[in-house]
């Protein structure tokens, strides 16, 4: 797995080799689905949201809680994503959001994966500030008023605390086929 110098990965299970379980990816829906095709970046799975063709909705989706976060800290959530076969979304994104001790949601960012591309992956990010109060954050990965035909893939996820003077690019073709 491929990381910043230095960079501690605060997400379990970021290249989906496991199935999604509550210690891991704990929470998923829809055409939401975790398979082994493809040559995905990282490891031999990755998570794809499935077109309207597989019959289970038209939205999908997973997130990922994380405990211990640090107020004031600057966290860039990063993954790489793939589409192919005309895929589309009235809305689709990757969010990173804050929450403090009693569940609220005190900011967020979110990418809303326009840079990709038909059969390449892509790594994009968003970076975003911890609010003081800060408890937990969490990921989402997302899509809604899916139609059509195709996948959008999701593979090595990464939430690490970083330096805010040496931001990355938003987005770069994976240098795997």
């Amino acid at each position: 797995t491929a990381m910043s110098a230095g960079a501690r990965n605060l997400l379990l299970n970021p290249s989906f080799e496991y199935s999604a379980q509550p210690q891991n990816w704990g929470h998923t829906w829809g055409t939401f689905i975790i398979e082994s095709w493809n040559t995905p970046p990282d490891g031999i799975f990755a998570a794809y949201i499935r077109g309207n063709w597989c019959k289970s909705g038209t939205a999908g989706g997973t997130m990922q809680s994380v405990a211990n976060i640090v107020g004031g800290a600057t966290y860039r959530l990063r993954a790489y994503f793939y589409m192919d076969n005309g895929w589309t979304a009235q809305k689709k994104a990757m969010k990173l959001e804050f929450y403090n001790d009693a569940g609220t949601k005190l900011s967020g960012a979110t990418n809303t994966l326009a840079e990709l591309q038909n059969h390449a992956w892509i790594r994009m990010s968003v970076q975003a500030v911890a609010p003081p109060e800060t408890a937990r954050a969490q990921v989402i990965i997302e899509a809604s008023g899916i139609s059509g035909p195709g996948v959008l893939g999701v593979d090595l996820v990464e939430l690490e605390a970083v330096d805010p003077d040496r931001p990355e690019p938003a987005a770069s073709i994976s240098p795997k086929p």
